[in-house]
């Protein structure tokens, strides 16, 4: 790995150009240390996390290699971080720069964008689905074009199967970056070809410079051929599992069928919906086919180095299968504003949701609500109507509703269970709900469909492989159903008031069905038979991390208390303050330390899950509307700011706040991008306050604000 110092060097040789690229780097290492960082220092195994949120794009294989060359450390102190980091960056940014330089070719006015045009001559030759896929997503300016930073940026994140540097920089783009009046310096060779893609140990770049006889500069000539040279060199290990792959090709158009894709896996005990499900996300070509060649990178990357052994070469057919089956068996991803994407994770988990019509004839009966085992056939009759429905959503229904053709809403349900064998024996919660979805249901003129764990996951005991696999595939990804932008989530924070509970207690003849183990069946028990558990909602590891998933979406008012529970302006007028802005990763982890969970085990797998929820959400966010902050939220917004990149407006609505919050507030809003503010509030105080600090304060950019005082 090249040193810091070589780093520093060249990124120091033009001062002027790169002292705000420098000051960037600098501040994005402080922000991802300080919160992906432990009392002990930085936990070693989120180092690819960390570098992923500085948009840096590192296989697992990769990140393994840095580990070792840092000497294998649980944990990496301060200093080795910035300094590992800093480099990694600088590195990271001249990538960058090479493809600037590329697309500056392009630019006819010479204002940093490119036009539509401009933009197809750049490309021509070199275009694929997923670069057009990637540029779409760039902001253009009012005329239309797209700012080439961002563009080169974008291109960066592209596949790992894809190097857009392939793509796009020519080796000639590389040569004019690194070359002196002389040429590229020797000592800049690996680097330069660390830029172009390749990974080469110093031995390696030391025996080409040997081979080409120890210059001091390699002019352009020498170096265009040196690097298409090694471009053009397979890869054994990758070349070992195409040439397997190739076999099934039988149109030989270098890409696989689902059908062939089968033939691949016959012996393996997924089926081919699983092995389909599995390899999702591949990128597929216009028949739907997956590329060989990217699948060949991406199992390689899958196993490690385990592909070139010498075992391995003797059956690469199952490492190919194993390879498919980590994949299915590994965390999914599931994009978190894509209704397509929501569905797919509830079909892939099979997670079901309540209509909650259903859950209406429970509160009508007086009865508590069932396990999913037991909702599964049944049936019900809605009032005013003659025809059966059942009291689960189908996965089709889903489907229809992700595809715009069908309206629904789609409510996810955050609370304590207050027993171990029921979490609503007196079935307050489930009045709480009702309350709540039939306003819905009248107001929206559309279906409400309700996610409760204990109707919608498969419940102890699960006896089947389906059953066992459903719900580990749902706990691996219960985010989404609380952080995905087409769901709301409905918070209840109290337990049963005590006269309603000790009145049940009281009560043998008022039964609740739970599920028996020694009967093996589903058995009706009064309360007193249950075993209670009246642990606080907000000491609860699992509501805890429910309440930050929740927080986590673009509005906030999609994040609701509703069990009745208001605060007070000081006039005595009624407002609702519950709104809340996510916890950092940091504070996530010292809360969970002191959090109740059932088992304790989950409490690292759902603080691991927070942190990457948290940046994925974040670091991506352009716009974000909070209402109904608190003074303390307002502050915590404050802090939270700074990791918000790319936020370019905030609405604030009906909020509450100080000298002490406004004033932290201004300062956060000064350093960062934010171009749009709006603030809408019922409170004169608060607004005043806000508004005085931000006009003491110079904004890093232009600031467009406006005010609105609602008053009742």
């Amino acid at each position: 790995m090249p040193t810091t110092q070589e780093h520093t060097q060249s990124i120091d040789s033009d001062p002027e150009a790169h002292s705000a690229l420098f000051k960037e780097i600098m501040e994005s290492i402080e922000v991802v240390f300080t919160h992906f960082s432990q009392p002990e220092g930085f936990l070693a195994e989120r180092l690819g996390d960390a570098m992923r949120v500085l948009r840096m794009n590192p296989t697992e294989e990769e990140v393994r290699k840095h580990l070792a060359d840092l000497g294998g450390p649980q944990y990496i102190d301060e200093r080795t971080f910035h300094h590992f980091i800093k480099d990694e960056l600088i590195k990271h940014f001249e990538k960058v720069q090479v493809v600037v330089d590329y697309l500056k070719q392009y630019d006819k006015d010479g204002k940093g964008a490119l036009s539509r045009e401009e933009l197809q001559e750049a490309m021509r030759g070199r275009e694929c689905q997923e670069l057009q896929a990637s540029v779409a997503k760039v902001p253009s300016n009012s005329q239309g074009h797209l700012d080439i930073v961002e563009l080169a940026k974008c291109f960066l994140e592209l596949s790992d199967f894809q190097d857009p540097f392939q793509i796009l920089a020519s080796t000639d783009a590389v040569f004019k970056y690194f070359s002196k009046p002389c040429g590229v310096p020797a000592a800049r060779l690996g680097h330069a070809m660390r830029v172009l893609g390749m990974n080469p140990t110093e031995d390696e770049v030391e025996k080409r410079l040997t081979d080409l006889g120890r210059p001091e500069y390699i002019d352009q000539n020498v170096f265009h051929n040196l690097m298409e040279e090694e471009l053009g060199k397979p890869i054994p290990k990758v070349q070992e599992l195409l040439d397997y792959l190739k076999q099934f090709d039988k149109d030989g158009k270098g890409a696989l069928s689902k059908e062939e894709l089968q033939e691949v896996m016959r012996g393996s005990e997924l089926s081919p919906d699983e092995v389909q499900a599995s390899l999702r996300k591949m990128p597929r070509n216009s028949d739907g086919h997956l590329d060989i060649a990217k699948l060949s990178k991406y199992f390689l990357e899958l196993g490690g180095s385990q592909v070139g052994t010498e075992t391995a070469r003797r059956d690469v057919a199952s490492r190919v299968r194993e390879a498919i089956v980590r994949i299915a068996e590994a965390e999914a991803q599931y994009d978190l504003k894509d209704a397509k994407a929501f569905a797919q994770f509830l079909q892939d988990a099979d997670v079901r949701l309540v209509r909650a019509r259903y859950l209406t004839e429970l509160v009508r009966s007086g009865r508590p609500l069932p396990r999913r085992q037991e909702l599964e056939s049944k049936t019900f009759v809605p009032p005013n109507s003659e025809e059966a429905e059942t009291a689960l959503v189908s996965h089709q229904e889903v489907q229809t509703w992700a595809e715009g053709n069908r309206d629904a809403i789609i409510c996810s349900i955050s609370h304590a269970w207050e027993t171990r064998e029921h979490p609503d024996p007196c079935r307050y919660q489930l009045e709480h709900i009702v309350q709540r979805v039939v306003l819905y249901e009248a107001a929206f003129k559309a279906d409400v469909w309700v996610f409760y764990d204990y109707a919608s996951l498969f419940q102890f005991e699960r006896f089947s492989p389906e059953e066992q696999n459903s719900f580990g595939a749902a706990m691996q990804n219960m985010h989404v159903m609380y952080a995905h932008e087409h769901t709301l989530t409905l918070r209840i924070e109290s337990l049963t008031p005590d006269d309603v509970w000790n009145r049940m207690m009281a009560n043998e003849t008022e039964l609740v069905p739970v599920y028996d183990k020694d009967e093996k069946n589903v058995v009706a028990k009064p309360l007193k038979d249950l075993f209670p558990n009246r642990n606080a909602y907000t000491s609860r590891g699992w509501c805890m991390a429910e309440v930050e998933w929740s927080s986590l979406r673009t509005v906030n008012l999609q994040h609701q208390r509703i069990d009745g529970v208001d605060d007070h302006s000081d006039d005595g007028s009624r407002v609702k303050l519950n709104g809340r802005i996510p916890m950092t990763p940091a504070k996530f982890r010292s809360k969970m330390e002191e959090a109740v969970f059932t088992h304790r085990s989950d409490a690292e797998s759902v603080i691991r899950l927070q942190a990457k929820i948290f940046f994925e959400k974040v670091t991506v966010c352009e716009h974000l509307e909070l209402e109904g902050l608190p003074a303390d939220q307002v502050l915590a917004l404050a802090h939270a700011l700074p990791l918000y990149k790319n936020l370019k407006s905030l609405v604030l609505k009906t909020f509450r706040c100080d000298e002490e919050q406004v004033e932290a507030l201004a300062k956060a809003f000064a350093t960062s991008g934010l171009q749009m503010l709006t603030i809408d509030n019922d409170d004169a105080k608060s607004t005043t306050l806000m508004v005085k600090a931000f006009l003491g304060f110079s904004f890093k950019q232009p600031l467009f604000f406006h005010v609105r005082l609602s008053t009742s």
